[in-house]
């Protein structure tokens, strides 16, 4: 998600992706679901709930777009917290012995 913010023609696929028909972010979503689900069938992913594993990705990443976009002056650059974001949930994700 924070990488459409420095492509031009990337945010505006982006954004008539999320105008076709169905509309919403559910599109993008389902693409991440099915790939975590893959991870799962491959036993890289224990089983969890997918949909809110990709929610809490999406609403960081989405929030650190806004957040840029609207100018807001946070002091540090708000794309390195992206990394940050990935680890935490993967490290959510990963199986517990």
């Amino acid at each position: 998600m924070a990488g459409l913010l420095t492509d031009a023609q990337l945010l505006r696929r982006f954004i008539d992706e999320l105008h076709r028909n169905p509309h919403g972010p559910q599109l993008y979503q389902q693409r991440i679901i099915e790939y975590l689900a893959g991870e799962q069938r491959l036993g890289r992913l224990p089983a969890v709930d997918l949909e809110a594993a990709t929610t809490l990705f999406t609403g960081g990443t989405l929030m650190l777009a806004m957040t840029s976009l609207m100018g807001v002056e946070t002091g540090h650059d708000l794309f390195q917290q992206l990394p940050g974001i990935v680890d935490t949930l993967w490290d959510g994700l990963k199986p517990r012995s």
